[in-house]
Formats: C-alpha cells, structure tokens, sequence
C-alpha cells in the first residue's frame, strides 16, 4: 500500500478531501488510539468523523487504489449522510458498529445490505470484505465460509478475489473437525484459492496473495497433512510470497 497505493498519481485529488493520519500500533503513544478502536488485524484503515472522533468505516487488508477510493467516497457518503439507496444505508449502519468493534452486531446489517442490494452494487466487494471479517471475529466460521463460497464468483478474476478466498478458507480450516459440512467447504474453497495463487488477479496486492498461501498451509494443517503444508510453504517461498506462519 505504502510502496505502490499511496503513492498512486491518481490519488492526488483526494488530498484536500481528507487528513492523513499514519499510527504505528508498536509504539506506545499509539496505545490509546489502538484501545479505544480495536485494531485486530494489520493492516487497518479507518475514515473517523473530524466532529465525534467516530469511526465511520473500517477497511481492514490492503486494497487497490480502485478499492481505496471506492472506500473514500463511503467515508465521504457517511459523512454527510446524503440520499442513499436502501442497500447503501443498511452498509452505512453496519460501518458505524463495524467501525466502532461491534462485529456480531454488524453482520446482519451487511448481509441485509447484500440482500436488497441492486445489480453493479459499487459497494458489493467492500461489503462482502466487511461481512467476512465480522464473522470471522464473531466466531460464525461457517457462515463465513459459506459467504465466501456464494461470492467467490462475482469477484474472480479481481483483486478482492483473494480476500474472500482466504478469508473462507481460512473459516473452513478452523470448523471442528466432526462439522458435516467441513470436508465440502474446505475442498471447494482450497480449489478457489489454489486458483489464484495459480493465476494471480493482475490488480492484487502482494500482502492479499501472501494471505493466500497463508491460507492453503493452514488448511492443509488443518486436514493433518504436514507434507501437504510444506510443499505450499516451498512454493510460498518461490513465488516471493512468503510470509511468517
């Protein structure tokens, strides 16, 4: 992001519309902000009101800089709280509690959002992104898994492609073992990621692949196969995707 995102020519008009904040969550002046907003997974991005220090929309994982100013103009529609379609509030609504931690509370809201949400939704990814890690954080591994299986297809090919594939892996590795629809859901979303680290999206960040690969090993752990788990770690490696694990 820092390397290729932010420094993105096309970003420059946004400059006057937002202050820029960077926090580095190691360091210790950083703790009260870290606390009062639950900063549980890095990187995290959030669009916080100047006038209530609110949070009114959380993005956490890399995006592109299409994603990165599809969530600015959510940021901004938040902001001023102008007409919306009946999907775009329901998304809103779900920000501000997702935003402010509110994870079990937020995810109704979000799938509610997808539910009524029109054809070409602009707000579709983001909001698939949003609901996946909510339940993850909620503990709702099998309707994540689930999720991402459903919307795998309307974003293959794409950047946010990775995402859902291993954040859905990722629930479907940490189902109990004596799940019925375990075996199913970890072979059908190990095939979709396995897909994309085969044939990356053009347009995903490097950390996003990296969370592939990440994904795979644990699933193959997952199954009790430690070969299996070493030879995606190898290939991890010679694809210059390697990450701690």
């Amino acid at each position: 992001m820092r390397a290729y995102v932010f420094t993105d020519t096309a970003l420059t008009g946004e400059a006057g519309r937002f202050v820029w904040l960077e926090m580095n969550t190691e360091k210790k002046e950083s703790a009260a902000f870290s606390k009062k907003n639950g900063v549980g997974a890095l990187p995290t991005y959030f669009i916080v009101s100047p006038d209530s220090e609110s949070v009114l929309l959380r993005r956490v994982g890399g995006a592109t800089t299409g994603q990165l100013k599809n969530i600015l103009d959510a940021g901004e529609r938040a902001m001023s709280g102008g007409q919306l379609l009946p999907a775009d509030g329901l998304a809103l609504e779900a920000d501000r509690l997702y935003g402010s931690g509110d994870y079990k509370s937020s995810a109704p809201l979000y799938d509610r959002a997808l539910q009524q949400a029109p054809a070409g939704w602009p707000a579709r990814e983001r909001t698939v992104e949003s609901l996946l890690f909510a339940l993850s954080m909620s503990d709702s591994n099998e309707a994540a898994a689930r999720l991402a299986l459903r919307e795998i297809d309307g974003v293959r090919g794409r950047a946010a492609s990775a995402n859902v594939a291993a954040s859905g892996l990722d629930a479907a590795a940490s189902l109990p073992e004596d799940s019925p629809g375990r075996p199913e859901l970890l072979q059908k979303l190990e095939a979709e990621a396995s897909a994309i680290v085969t044939n990356v999206p053009p347009d995903a960040p490097g950390d996003d692949i990296s969370g592939v690969y990440i994904a795979l090993i644990s699933a193959r752990e997952a199954l009790k196969d430690s070969a299996g788990a070493h030879d995606m770690a190898v290939r991890s490696v010679r694809s210059g995707q390697a990450s701690e694990h």
